[in-house]
């Protein structure tokens, strides 16, 4: 499964699981569940399992993906560092 086709399923279930939240809690646990499941069952495709989204360009990242992270606690794969790193050195604004 590549990453497009990962982050629409991952949309998908988010817009299951909100809409799944609205029902009174009993008939929401078991549906929410087996959302959670779906999600880490996907998310096994990624190095370590789903970690989250590169804030920059929105890959998905695994948990043993390298990755660079802001003081603000934001989180960028490697591709976006390396053009951060690029841009700050030509003195651009970053």
């Amino acid at each position: 499964m590549d990453q497009t086709m990962m982050k629409a399923c991952f949309e998908l279930i988010g817009e299951v699981t909100k809409a799944v939240e609205g029902l009174p809690y009993r008939e929401a646990r078991p549906a929410l569940s087996s959302l959670n499941e779906l999600h880490e069952l996907i998310g096994e495709e990624l190095p370590g399992g789903y970690f989250g989204q590169c804030e920059g360009c929105e890959a998905l990242l695994g948990n043993d993906d390298e990755r660079g992270s802001s003081e603000d606690g934001l989180h960028f794969c490697m591709n976006c560092v390396r053009e951060f790193e690029v841009a700050q050195e030509a003195g651009e604004d970053v």
